[in-house]
């Protein structure tokens, strides 16, 4: 059979082209660290490195989101701790106030004192995070407490109207409720506080002492058990956003094994690329430095 000289360029044409390609993968393959640098590279590869890129991402995502939420439970837990050291200096007023040897002017600075700690409380109950009420359940735009003269007035989202709580999904099917709402946590402890000011200035001894000071303390232990459950939640996100990074480190690990490049075996293929390449160029020098002139002499 007779092999034309056409053939035999087309031939050559290709060692080199395949030759040139070869070591072109193997040089990138070293230089940019990564075995997989286009899909063709590795199919199979590439289908494993997007799933775990996808999944890194989603983690991402989710521990993005347990930042705000620990962050706005952390505002919430500062609030109440000030409203808690509030309710302690209100007792403590209560304590004085119920003492039989205060004038009139003594009790009624005193029932002022109680006036500006509920000036104080309000202030706490209006709380924001990144310009959002915190207490105003899904009504963040509005400030959730007020005083009238009618008493205290709440604004805010609640259970009764179905906009209290604040969700937000922190993994695949789990969410948590990130809020709690001013009228149950607030409204009660204005309304004491309230009954406290006006006893004292009226000057209902028995009242301050058998009833205000038992219901600060019933608010005092209420304030405890909210903040106990907001630590938990804090506790609880912090945990969850540790083992999300625990995962991503292991599929980072995974990544590496399945895009990135061996360096030993990696120089020895770019070499033998190269060795290769070189090889097939020599092969294309030596076979046209023939014509046909050299076949007839």
């Amino acid at each position: 059979m007779r092999i034309s000289t056409q053939q035999i360029v087309q031939d050559t044409i290709l060692g080199v082209e395949d030759a040139y390609s070869r070591f072109g993968v193997a040089e990138k393959q070293v230089s940019t660290g990564k075995r997989i640098n286009q899909p063709s590279d590795d199919p199979v590869g590439t289908g494993e490195v997007l799933k775990l890129q996808q999944l890194n991402s989603q983690i991402n995502q989710y521990n993005n989101i347990i930042d705000l939420a620990v962050n706005f439970l952390s505002t919430t837990d500062s609030a109440l701790s000030s409203t808690d050291n509030l309710l302690q200096q209100a007792r403590t007023i209560a304590l004085q106030a119920a003492n039989s040897s205060l004038d009139d002017s003594a009790r009624a600075n005193l029932a002022d004192q109680i006036g500006q700690i509920i000036t104080q409380v309000i202030s706490l109950g209006n709380s924001s995070y990144e310009g959002r009420y915190i207490f105003a359940g899904q009504r963040t735009k509005t400030a959730p407490l007020a005083q009238t003269p009618s008493g205290f007035v709440y604004s805010g989202g609640s259970a009764a109207t179905g906009d209290g709580d604040i969700s937000l999904d922190v993994n695949v099917g789990e969410s948590v409720t990130i809020n709690v709402t001013g009228d149950q946590v607030f409204m009660p402890i204005l309304n004491t506080l309230s009954s406290l000011q006006n006893d004292i200035a009226n000057g209902q001894l028995s009242t301050i002492s058998n009833v205000d000071v038992a219901n600060i303390d019933t608010q005092l232990g209420n304030l405890l058990s909210v903040r106990a459950g907001v630590g938990a939640k804090i506790d609880m996100l912090n945990g969850e956003k540790l083992r999300n990074s625990q995962v991503s480190i292991g599929n980072t690990s995974l990544l590496a094994q399945v895009q990135d490049t061996d360096m030993a075996q990696g120089m020895v293929d770019l070499q033998t690329a190269q060795t290769a390449y070189q090889a097939a160029l020599m092969a294309t020098a030596h076979a046209y430095q023939y014509s046909l002139l050299d076949f007839l002499r």
